[in-house]
């Protein structure tokens, strides 16, 4: 799976690389996803909620921001002059699922999965 990423993005807690896809290969995981919670889940599934929730690009975390930054105008600056850096393309083999706990002074970030693609897709 390629993925295109292009320009910079912060959350209240990360810096981000804004990923978009190059091709299928991210929707259709992001389908099969969707579709396993769907069946694991049952009734509490809340499509609607997931729907209006979910954007149609992908990102990968450069940093976690664990406190107050020193230089917030600063930060801000270059986040905005890198919104749209283009940052290149990569191809995607694996991903890992994590969940991030925080901490008092720092980060855990827990592994909950890996995904491994390999040559051929599997069958629907």
């Amino acid at each position: 799976m390629r993925l295109r990423c292009a320009g910079v993005t912060a959350s209240r807690s990360s810096v981000l690389a804004q990923g978009w896809p190059e091709d299928g290969g991210f929707e259709r995981l992001r389908q099969r996803s969707f579709d396993a919670l769907r069946r694991e889940l049952g009734k509490t599934f809340r499509e609607s909620f997931l729907s209006c929730h979910v954007s149609r690009s992908w990102h990968i975390t450069l940093a976690m921001v664990n406190g107050p930054l020193l230089d917030p105008h600063g930060f801000v600056a270059v986040i905005d002059e890198n919104r749209t850096t283009d940052l290149g393309a990569i191809t995607v083999d694996e991903l890992e699922v994590v969940s991030y706990r925080r901490l008092r002074a720092s980060l855990r970030i827990c592994a909950l999965g890996r995904v491994r693609f390999g040559a051929k897709e599997p069958a629907p």
